[in-house]
């Protein structure tokens, strides 16, 4: 949880929408090597605290989006739209051909 602390230190938000803090995390390929860190016990362990924390401590939220869905939810801080973040998943850019199973976290 100090990388948290680290990541959300730079307050990365839009002009207006202080509240909305974004700390994108991401892996756009793995290397295998990689495989424990990107997908074993430690990064289960850290998205649990995440989100246990998140719950108990309600000082956020964390939603889990695509990079479309992100750049969403900027396009709703830029217009100064107000509520949750993971309202806006489609606020702007749409699937063209949506899954059946997708449903927002």
């Amino acid at each position: 949880m100090h990388r948290l602390g680290l990541w959300c230190r730079p307050a990365v938000t839009v002009k207006d929408r202080p509240d909305w803090i974004f700390v994108k995390l991401h892996c756009h390929g793995m290397d295998p090597r990689d495989e424990a860190a990107m997908l074993g016990r430690p990064m289960q362990r850290f998205l649990s605290e995440l989100i246990d924390d998140a719950s108990v401590k309600s000082r956020y939220r964390v939603h889990f989006v695509t990079a479309r869905e992100m750049v969403n939810m900027i396009l709703a801080a830029c217009d100064g739209r107000e509520g949750s973040p993971g309202d806006y998943r489609d606020y702007r850019l749409r699937l063209s051909h949506p899954c059946a199973s997708s449903s927002p976290s």
